[in-house]
């Protein structure tokens, strides 16, 4: 253990260089590789129509223009639309001017008053403030005065010298000629430069993306074959499988964002004409193209429709109505569409999300917020088919990589018995007893079990677990019985016999508290087995098996190291009572396998289970053949508690 937690430790640093020297290029690569991303982002979109005029028969690159010329056209088209809208409401907004003031006048008599007084209590405030610094003033300067000598020293005398020739100077820049400095009107051609400038790296990145657009499409599968041969032969299964993961989700997610901004764009744009809103076709095209921002997206759609209805509207119903209208769609898509469509195809949890989008703002600004999605997906990605990415999956992945029985057996550790309950309780709710035992409660007590032999575990941490174990068996066994009290049937049915089956812990008391779990399963199937307490001496264990007349001895071994204290106790079993049924229960130990289970068998041992639920199915078998027809139309008869 020391020895892997100095390797994790050592590879700590690694990582981080690793992690800061890619961030470090993905930032000063920026005007690289974003016009990367975004081109393989359009052409995740694109590509199903690609392939749709392929199976037509139109040859790829002829194809490939004809989508994106009818995309991009289609883009253009919509801006000169929005433009149009805009230079409409930039003329029409001086005609609200009036009734932007009536409404500020409304809100001034409104809240004027509490307003007004707030303002008088601070310059009150103020004013004490102000005279209390003036009196110390005063008071500071009457006391420099009074220290001051008389007599003029050779300083004083300098600075007057010195202000008598800087009055002479200021003289003479009176008379001085007044000079300006007049700029000539720019040229038309610097007029062209000053309008075009801020657009020429727009349009230059938006030009690079078309191009690597259209020879995305036309050779992906060159491209594909091209990352396939990057990675190797000895990778082609899992690459192949990523990559059909990362293009099954993105395309997905992308098909649905769409779907989704779009529908949203159109009621807002209906809702808005219904409502009477000026240019509603500008709002509902905004709204879809700012839906794709994550979480700012939605607010600043909504802020322009709300603030021109307080403008157009004479009334606040109309700016109510509105504000309405977007709480409403946002409800309506965020609690309703976006699961349904969206289901588990994104695979990154709500936390990975918020990150991922503060992240990708953050290095590569507005245009990293809307490519933060479909990166984060890849990343995701790439983490679960790449193991040294895997840090990557587990921090941002939207399924837990800690299983349930760790889980539990962190909060046993921890002392923390009503998350470690929560946990335990959530799962039996949706599985049985058996289920919840075998999955959960039995490898908790395995691991408990390998800490106890190493010494990893304090002393109450040993006590907190075994007795929690041990105070789930009996409060399982309470709820049991009292089930099975309220069942005629059972009751009728129950065996005369009570110690016809006995569980014997191989070594210590995790193995007791296993085969306490077991005397719960097989409680449930309407059978009472006793278990033996450790403290007792395998001779007095054995001497009570045939002074009871035992049918079926069950040993609990947990452990490796318990496994051999069971064959011994096989041994010994099978030598004073020959015909008995030894079922040697390996809990969790399925994984070593078919030796173990022959060690077991060759011990003398009659069947080996390393489930319960197997156990109990090999105890009801067993007792089905060694008695007779009544025992067994009873066994038959006998319900399970669910």
């Amino acid at each position: 253990m020391p020895t892997s937690i100095s390797t994790n430790f050592l590879r700590v640093p690694a990582l981080l260089i690793t992690v800061f020297g890619v961030i470090g290029a993905l930032y000063f690569g920026k005007e690289l590789l974003l016009p990367l991303a975004l081109a393989s982002l359009l052409s995740f979109l694109l590509t199903p129509l690609v392939k749709y005029l392929d199976r037509l028969g139109i040859p790829r690159v002829m194809g490939v223009v004809l989508v994106v010329v009818a995309v991009f056209t289609g883009l253009g088209g919509l801006g000169w639309v929005v433009t149009g809208q805009l230079i409409n409401l930039s003329d029409n907004l001086p005609q609200y001017r009036g009734n932007l003031i009536e409404k500020a006048r409304a809100l001034h008599h409104v809240a004027g008053d509490r307003l007004t007084k707030a303002t008088e209590t601070l310059d009150d405030i103020r004013e004490e403030l102000a005279k209390e610094g003036d009196e110390e003033t005063a008071d500071a300067a009457s006391a420099e005065e009074q220290l001051k000598p008389t007599s003029k020293g050779l300083w004083e005398r300098l600075t007057e010298t010195v202000g008598s020739d800087t009055v002479g100077l200021s003289d003479s820049n009176e008379r001085a000629v007044e000079v300006r400095v007049v700029e000539l009107p720019p040229s038309p051609l610097a007029q062209i430069e000053d309008w075009l400038g801020p657009l020429v790296a727009p349009l230059s990145t938006a030009g690079v993306v078309i191009v690597l657009v259209i020879f995305m499409l036309i050779g992906r599968e060159d491209l594909r074959d091209r990352i396939l041969l990057l990675v190797g032969r000895r990778h082609l299964q899992a690459t192949t499988e990523a990559l059909d993961d990362a293009t099954t989700r993105l395309s997905k997610y992308l098909r649905m964002q769409l779907l989704i901004n779009a529908s949203y764009g159109g009621l807002v744009a209906l809702g808005l004409y219904v409502i009477g809103l000026p240019n509603a076709l500008l709002w509902g095209v905004l709204a879809t193209m700012l839906r794709f921002l994550p979480y700012l997206g939605p607010w600043l759609a909504a802020i322009m429709p709300i603030a021109l209805s307080l403008a157009v509207f004479d009334s606040w119903t109309f700016p109510v109505m509105t504000m309405g209208l977007f709480v409403v769609l946002e409800l309506i898509v965020n609690n309703v569409f976006e699961p349904y469509l969206y289901g588990s195809s994104i695979g990154v949890s709500s936390l990975g999300i918020i990150v991922a989008a503060i992240f990708w703002t953050w290095l590569w600004g507005p245009v990293g917020l809307v490519l933060a999605m479909p990166l984060t997906v890849c990343m995701v990605v790439m983490g679960n088919y790449m193991p040294s990415l895997r840090f990557l999956s587990i921090l941002m992945s939207d399924k837990t990589q800690l299983g349930a029985d760790i889980r539990h057996y962190q909060r046993v550790l921890a002392m923390d018995g009503d998350e470690a309950d929560e946990i335990a309780d959530a799962f039996t709710r949706e599985y049985t007893f058996g289920e919840t035992y075998d999955q959960i409660l039995i490898p908790s007590l395995s691991m408990l079990g390998a800490d106890l032999q190493s010494g990893q575990l304090r002393d109450e941490q040993e006590e907190f677990g075994l007795g929690l174990l041990k105070e789930y068996a009996a409060e399982d066994e309470r709820d049991i019985r009292r089930a099975r009290e309220k069942d005629t049937l059972v009751l009728e049915s129950r065996p005369a016999h009570h110690d016809s089956i006995v569980c014997f812990p191989a070594n210590d008391e995790i193995d007791q508290r296993a085969g306490e779990l077991l005397r719960n399963l097989l409680l449930e199937r309407g059978l009472e087995m006793t278990v033996a307490s450790t403290e007792r001496l395998a001779s007095e264990r054995i001497d009570d098996v045939k002074r009871h007349e035992t049918r079926v001895v069950v040993i609990s071994a947990m452990q490796a190291s318990s496994s051999r204290h069971a064959r011994y106790l096989v041994k010994r079993l099978r030598a004073a009572c020959p015909d008995i049924t030894i079922i040697v229960g390996l809990w969790g130990q399925g994984a070593g396998g078919e030796r173990t289970r022959e060690r077991a068998l060759s011990s003398g041992a009659t069947d080996v289970a390393f489930e319960l639920a197997t156990a109990v199915s090999q105890v009801e078998c067993r007792l089905r053949l060694t008695s007779g027809p009544t025992a067994r139309s009873t066994a038959d008869a006998t319900p399970a508690v669910a």
